[in-house]
């Protein structure tokens, strides 16, 4: 394979040479080679770097890849979609990718088809096409994790730890666990504890 940039201009006989060949020629949106061996590494860099699957909902608010998880039926996927709803994003739904990207972060896709959701009393969604681009983008970053359980009646009172991570493909991310119940409005502590978390990296806690 010949991989040219889009200011290539070689002669005529250049593509004789290749069809003779059976090369098979490619012409990539960038002025620069350099641009494109980055970006070809990048590709393998991810292809074959180690994967792992998680079952939960990847979004983003407010610039940050947020990761719910939590027990089946407890609704993450409905807490995702009144997010959206608010104007967040989603990457994935019920089966998440994870793998190491150049920079060392933990990247998160969708496992399955991109851009749609599973919701109880509504099936399957294609959120793109209710919502449009703006509601979705292929990957995030992982930057939190939030795992919805059930409120725990008998210790009402008493508030989760702040001060969990999670391990994900080796590097620690900052976990939050988000006790729902009826009544409970999951979507709106899920922004709180993110812009907590965005206080926190700000050093105003």
């Amino acid at each position: 394979m010949i991989v040219l940039t889009v200011d290539a201009n070689p002669p005529e006989y250049f593509f004789d040479l290749v069809k003779k060949s059976g090369h098979i020629l490619a012409i990539a949106p960038y002025k620069k080679a350099s641009q494109i061996v980055a970006n070809f590494n990048n590709y393998l860099d991810s292809f074959f770097s180690e994967t792992i699957s998680v079952h939960g909902v990847l979004v983003e608010l407010f610039g940050f890849g947020v990761l719910l998880t939590g027990k089946s039926g407890i609704g993450k996927s409905e807490t995702a979609l009144e997010l959206i709803h608010r104007g967040h994003r989603l990457i994935a739904d019920d089966m998440v990718k994870f793998y190491r990207d150049t920079q060392g972060d933990v990247v998160g896709k969708s496992a399955e088809l991109p851009f749609f959701m599973e919701i109880r009393g509504l099936g399957v969604i294609d959120i793109k096409t209710l919502y449009g681009l703006s509601a979705v983008r292929l990957s995030k970053r992982l930057d939190m994790i939030i795992e919805l359980q059930a409120v725990d009646n008998s210790d009402y009172m008493s508030a989760p730890s702040t001060h969990l991570y999670e391990d994900v493909l080796g590097k620690p991310i900052k976990k939050r666990i988000l006790e729902v119940s009826s009544g409970r409005n999951a979507a709106a502590m899920v922004e709180v504890m993110v812009m907590d978390y965005m206080s926190g990296l700000l050093g105003q806690k």
